[in-house]
């Protein structure tokens, strides 16, 4: 009888030791995955990039707007993860530049006198679009920042 519950003993707590380091590996994998998450692959970053990367050339005004209204949806959407935000700069023909500032998690509290963040840079595009003329043609630039994301969109008149 002694024999049996000793191992009876030693069987608990092989079991409780099993069971221990089967949590550890979960807990293990759960923290590298959302690590991971940081990182994009190839096929995201083409995915990101070529919802701008249409409009890297010489563009009619009208597809510049929609160029600016796909960088407003997506400051909407990414609007937490900084790397996702790129910068628009427009020059006009005559006068001074106007910069959407990106690079940034638009999600924080920090205001200005024109709302959020997020606020602000709508704000900034918002300005852009109501100087383009559609009729008019631009030049558009794009430069990548070290992930491969495009990380700064330059309008010049």
């Amino acid at each position: 009888m002694e024999n049996a519950s000793k191992a009876l003993i030693i069987a608990g707590s092989i079991l409780l030791s099993i069971l221990i380091i089967a949590l550890g590996m979960y807990i293990f994998s759960t923290s590298s995955t959302s690590s991971d998450l940081s990182q994009l692959t190839e096929t995201e970053i083409q995915a990101f990039n070529a919802k701008f990367e249409n409009y890297n050339q010489r563009q009619r005004g009208s597809d510049v707007l929609s160029l600016i209204n796909a960088v407003r949806a997506n400051a909407t959407a990414n609007q937490r993860s900084a790397d996702k935000i790129p910068t628009v700069v427009y020059t006009p023909q005559t006068g001074t530049a106007t910069q959407a500032t990106g690079g940034v998690d638009l999600s924080g509290t920090a205001t200005g006198a024109t709302g959020t963040l997020l606020d602000q840079y709508v704000a900034a595009l918002s300005t852009i679009t109501n100087d383009i003329q559609k009729s008019h043609t631009y030049t558009v630039a794009m430069q990548y920042n070290g992930a491969g994301l495009i990380s700064n969109i330059t309008i010049n008149y």
